[in-house]
Parts: structure tokens; C-alpha cells; sequence
């Protein structure tokens, strides 16, 4: 009797052990179905970003036919998928659109301004059946259910494309410490936390800037005699840049006859409501504590975007209030300073 009660038990432990393994294994094709599924979802959304203006991204409310697009990418990038050799189908109620928080680490669902697609895959009575047990059976477990979750985000930039920063400003990581979005800054006179910068030129000195501000406004160094001034090189202003690998050129201090030239760059680029958007770096801060005079070359840790309001010359001021939510195209993963990266990463 006991050996036969032995026996019965090694079954069922052997009998546990194949299930559970497939168990593991269709779970595992669950997770790599919900991973593609979010990173699709979140692409999409991206995408819609891209052909947005500042100003329409931070009002954006999706509407249901952007919603169900959205759905549709995420449920063909799982169809895409195997587990337990089906074919997978998100159920409806599996695929939420949302705003996924950095700091928090949550996802809350919203149509409102979203950032984020969470995806659940699932092998279960709600969508693609349960699994059904092959030796489990002779302990009474005849189908298992078993799910998996993924959430996919636009996250901080991590890489920019060439013109995509477009003013000579930075501000410092520490800014970020004791301010939020839609808290104003000052370039001019100049920040304890911001300071000028002039991207990879080899200087920062007036006429250095006058040829970075000429740069950004017609896309040529200034020309002198029929010829570009000695030492300008559009490349070093126009340029692709790697959070925590690309070094830019900074100075501190006030370097205010270049005011008039800044000026008429933002008469130039500035919208009907008198905002100038601007995408500018965020540097690493040389002091060991609180905000240095940053000065010579400084390495990008990343991205925030600034709604300059007004720049004067005669009174010297440039004035501006920072953004948060907008999105630039370009890798995320990046430092969360306010500006997004329309290609997306997982969270969860």
C-alpha cells in the first residue's frame, strides 16, 4: 500500500513538473507578445506626435478613431505572436492608452495628453482559451490560465537629430531639483541654473554667439567680403547629439551684445501668441553642489523644451516659461527633463 501511494505521488509530482513547464514556456511567449505589443501601440502614438506642433501635442486629446488605431497595431503586433502555439487576440478591455509617470512609476489610463500603451496577452477564458493540462489531469487540474503585462512609454530624449536644439541656451540638472514644469526661467540676465552655450564651436565669446544665432536663424555662418567669417562652421551648431556622450561649449557669463541678433532670431521664429518653443540642452552641472558658473566644454545629460516669451534687447531680458509632455523625434530612455522621445521604451 505504501509503495503504491509512492507511486501515485511520484506521478503526480512528475505530472506537475511537464505542465508547469509548459506553463513557464507559454508564459515566457506571453511576455515577448505583450513586450512587441506596447512597443507597437507606443510607436503609433509617437508617430502621431511627430506631425503635431507644440502647442496641439500639449492639448491632445485622443479621439476614439485614434484610440482604436492604436489598438489595431498593438492587436496585429500580437497576432504576430505564439503562445502555447496559438496565434494570440487581445481582448479590448487588454489594450489601454495612457500617461505613464517616471517618477511614480504608474500608469494611470487616459486619453488626456497619453504617453503610454499598457498590453496584457492572455491564454485564459478571456481571450485565447486556457491551457489544457496533459498529466495534471490525474490531480483534477484539467486547464490553466496564465496572463502577461507589459506598458511601453515615451520616455526622455536620449538622442537628438541635427537642428533639433535650436537656441543658444542650456540649463543646469540642478535647475530641475527645486523647479516644474511651467515654472518660469531667465536666460537674461543670466540664471544661476541656465547659461549661454554655442554647441560645439571652439568659442563662446560675442562674436562666437553672433555666428551661432546667424546659424540658427538662416541655416549659414554669416558672411563677410563674399566669404563666411573665419572659424564659422554650420556643422558644429547643426548637430546630432547623445545624452551623456556629446560635450558642448558653455559660458557663464553675460554676454550681452549679442542681444539685438537674438532678438531678431526670435522676431523670426516666434508664433501668433508671441512664443518662441525651443529645445535646448541640459547640462551636467560643474559644482558639487547647487548650480557653478559653468564655463568651457560640458557634457548633455539631456532635453527640456522652454516657451520663450519675450526677448529685449534693450532691456536685456530673455524670459521664458519650461515645458513639459512635448515630444521631439528622436531614442528614448533618456533623463526625464520634460521632453519626450516620440520612439518609445519599455517600463514594465
Amino acid at each position: 500500500m505504501v509503495t503504491a501511494l509512492s507511486l501515485v505521488g511520484l506521478i503526480g509530482v512528475t505530472a506537475f513538473t511537464i505542465d508547469l513547464g509548459r506553463v513557464f514556456m507559454a508564459k515566457n511567449e506571453l511576455q515577448n507578445a505583450a513586450d512587441s505589443a506596447a512597443l507597437a501601440g507606443a510607436r503609433s502614438l509617437g508617430e502621431l506626435y511627430k506631425s503635431m506642433s507644440v502647442t496641439n501635442q500639449l492639448s491632445l486629446t485622443l479621439t476614439t478613431t485614434q484610440v482604436e488605431a492604436i489598438r489595431t497595431v498593438s492587436g496585429n503586433a500580437a497576432f504576430a505572436n505564439i503562445a502555447d502555439m496559438k496565434s494570440l487576440q487581445l481582448a479590448g478591455a487588454d489594450i489601454q492608452v495612457g500617461k505613464w509617470s517616471n517618477k511614480t512609476h504608474l500608469f494611470t489610463p487616459t486619453t488626456s495628453v497619453p504617453n503610454a500603451v499598457r498590453v496584457m496577452t492572455r491564454l485564459d477564458n478571456t481571450a485565447n482559451g486556457s491551457m489544457s493540462t496533459v498529466f495534471a489531469s490525474v490531480l483534477n487540474v484539467d486547464r490553466v490560465g496564465v496572463s502577461a503585462q507589459a506598458t511601453a512609454a515615451l520616455t526622455g530624449l536620449s538622442t537628438t537629430e541635427p537642428g533639433v536644439l535650436n537656441a543658444p541656451f542650456a540649463l543646469s540638472q540642478r535647475w530641475f531639483d527645486s523647479h516644474q514644469c511651467s515654472d518660469p526661467v531667465t536666460f537674461s540676465p543670466t540664471d544661476s541654473c541656465a547659461a549661454w552655450q554655442a554647441f560645439k564651436s571652439p568659442g563662446t565669446s560675442a562674436g562666437d554667439l553672433t555666428n551661432v544665432i546667424t546659424i540658427l536663424d538662416t541655416g549659414k555662418c554669416p558672411v563677410k567680403n563674399g566669404k563666411p567669417v573665419a572659424g564659422c562652421a554650420e556643422s558644429t551648431v547643426i548637430t546630432g547629439t547623445i545624452a551623456g556622450q556629446t560635450m558642448f561649449n558653455f559660458n557663464g557669463g553675460a554676454v550681452q551684445s549679442v542681444m539685438p541678433n537674438l532678438e531678431l532670431l526670435y522676431n523670426h521664429k516666434k508664433d501668433a501668441s508671441g512664443n518662441w518653443m525651443i529645445s535646448v540642452p541640459v547640462y551636467q552641472d560643474p559644482a558639487a553642489n547647487g548650480c557653478g558658473n559653468p564655463n568651457g566644454f560640458l557634457t548633455i545629460l539631456g532635453y527640456a523644451e522652454v516657451a520663450v516669451k519675450s526677448v529685449v534687447a534693450a532691456t536685456k531680458t530673455i524670459s521664458g516659461v519650461v515645458q513639459c509632455d512635448t515630444k521631439s523625434i528622436g531614442r528614448g530612455g533618456g533623463n526625464d527633463y520634460g521632453l519626450l522621445a516620440t520612439i518609445p521604451n519599455l517600463v514594465e
